[in-house]
């Protein structure tokens, strides 16, 4: 039976993760194969509850299997994101990638990309960077001025890394028929509930901190509470990683991704000032470098992640929770599938990119209620159900 991956941060706050992957086996009639962030998510940020509590809400969400996309892969910007999602789907051997959108429009989504690569756009993003903006809003108004009624496609981030996802399986010629389903609920930074919608992750962690037991949060989340397991909360290590900024070169930093135009400067400057992560990126944020951008800097210089370990694709794919019935989906996968970390067999390179997994595995147990609570990563078993 053919597998369609559909890649999220999979997240229990959302319901409508659950309904793109109900969508997707729907729609394509195979089984799905959800590519998911681990503990650290695109954003640079910690996710809020462990990888494998997220593994287990997809697959009770409609998963039929859930692989971890390496932290190197996920510590990206939206371009490098994509290609590493994509580069995992077709080394799974997955026949479709499902993804959602704000517009729902493949073909409009497929205009756009093609639009991107347009020499009239390439030179307005140029100029709209050279201003100053920050690469979303630089492509939001380049497209506006180039392709009016384009532009407000790229006003919205699930349109914009689809976008991504699309010019990914065109770059590196995979064999991937891509499907994009409406995303559902309200807006990603919207921070109100509204009755008859699904809640955003935002208003729901909003309520997380004001009312951990609150029954609008899922049950899982409310259980990883009691278990000392959620929610993370960065600043506990902010210590630690500002010493560690601390200890770099200019020229260690600067090997980060997304590193120019002298911002190590500004931004060891900042590391040997500073006390707090939320200071600390207040007083280095700029039009230009948007807090995220920052936070993505920031993990990957702490965990000694380079801009090469970033451009390099996943080189394995870390089970963390199947059913049954789908054990035999990755029979044919060209790259290893690792089960049990203790026993997997890997390649250098690979090694490396798995080490630096276990790195941010490390640190993210740091940032709990209770550290001690969350397994090794070493010692974590895929779930099977």
């Amino acid at each position: 039976m053919e597998s369609c991956a559909v890649i999220c941060e999979f997240n229990p706050f959302h319901d409508g993760h659950a309904h793109l992957l109900r969508r997707a086996k729907e729609q394509t009639g195979a089984h799905v194969v959800c590519l998911m962030s681990g503990n650290v998510v695109q954003r640079g940020s910690f996710a809020l509850l462990p990888r494998h509590l997220r593994a287990a809400c997809a697959i009770d969400g409609g998963a039929d299997a859930v692989f971890e996309l390496p932290a190197s892969c996920v510590l990206n910007n939206a371009a490098g994101f994509a290609k590493a999602g994509v580069s995992m789907a077709a080394a799974l051997g997955c026949r479709y990638l499902a993804f959602g959108s704000e517009c729902g429009d493949l073909s409009l989504l497929q205009q756009a990309a093609d639009a991107t690569l347009s020499p009239a756009y390439e030179e307005a993003l140029k100029d709209c960077l050279a201003r100053g903006l920050s690469f979303a809003t630089a492509s939001r108004e380049a497209m506006a001025a180039c392709f009016p009624a384009l532009g407000e496609v790229l006003a919205c981030p699930n349109n914009l890394l689809g976008i991504e996802y699309l010019k990914a399986i065109r770059e590196l010629k995979l064999p991937l028929l891509a499907l994009t389903f409406p995303r559902e609920g309200n807006g990603y930074t919207d921070t109100q509930t509204v009755e008859g919608r699904f809640p955003s992750s935002s208003s729901l962690r909003t309520l997380l901190a004001q009312e951990p037991t609150h029954p609008l949060l899922p049950s899982a989340v409310r259980e990883a509470c009691e278990q000392g397991l959620c929610p993370s909360d960065g600043e506990k290590v902010a210590s630690a990683v500002l010493t560690l900024l601390r200890r770099l070169s200019p020229e260690e930093m600067a090997l980060c991704a997304d590193v120019s135009e002298g911002l190590e400067y500004r931004l060891l400057k900042a590391a040997g000032e500073c006390r707090t992560l939320k200071a600390f990126f207040e007083t280095c944020a700029t039009r230009r470098y948007p807090p995220a951008r920052l936070r993505r800097i920031v993990m990957n210089a702490t965990l000694g992640c380079t801009a090469q370990d970033n451009a390099t694709p996943p080189l394995y794919a870390r089970l963390l929770a199947a059913k049954r019935s789908a054990v035999s989906l990755w029979e044919n996968a060209s790259i290893p599938v690792v089960v049990k970390p203790a026993r997997a067999e890997l390649s250098s390179r690979a090694a490396r990119q798995f080490s630096l997994n276990t790195a941010a595995c490390d640190l993210f147990a740091f940032t709990l209620p209770d550290p001690e609570a969350l397994k090794a990563d070493m010692a974590l078993s895929p779930l099977i159900f």
